[in-house]
């Protein structure tokens, strides 16, 4: 089969990045920095690594990035001086107030899509998150 499983997941991840950044465009964000400020919201405070490993990215694009959303000030790094070179993001009061509004635009637009073809959206959430630990036990 040409167009398997695999090759529609990543049609949907691209069809789903490119509709984010549509939406997230007026605001000055990219989907990347979106998920870093998610990220941050759920995991955070987080060190600069170990942001990188959860969004499996290489540690120096997510440095830009985290520049780049520090100096719109909605991140921020709370280590304090002296303790070494370990970052300790977190998101600002701005990075929460920015995040929130379009972390909701941006999950009811799927669920809707989820329940418009017929989708349980906890179901299919609860089976990709399966997928990603099985395939990440896997090596």
């Amino acid at each position: 089969m040409i167009n398997g499983l695999g090759f529609e997941l990543h049609r949907l991840v691209w069809t789903i990045e490119m509709k984010a950044n549509a939406l997230l465009q007026p605001y000055g964000l990219t989907y990347t920095q979106f998920r870093i400020l998610r990220t941050i919201a759920t995991k955070g405070p987080i060190a600069g690594k170990d942001l990188a490993s959860a969004l499996l990215v290489t540690p120096s694009s997510m440095s830009k990035s985290v520049s780049r959303l520090t100096a719109a000030g909605y991140v921020e790094d709370t280590q304090p001086a002296g303790v070494g070179n370990i970052q300790r993001l977190e998101l600002t009061d701005e990075g929460r107030d920015i995040l929130e509004p379009l972390a909701e635009a941006l999950d009811d637009t799927l669920e809707d899509v989820c329940r418009v073809v017929g989708l349980d959206p906890a179901t299919i959430g609860a089976s990709m998150a399966s997928m990603v630990k099985e395939i990440r036990r896997r090596g």
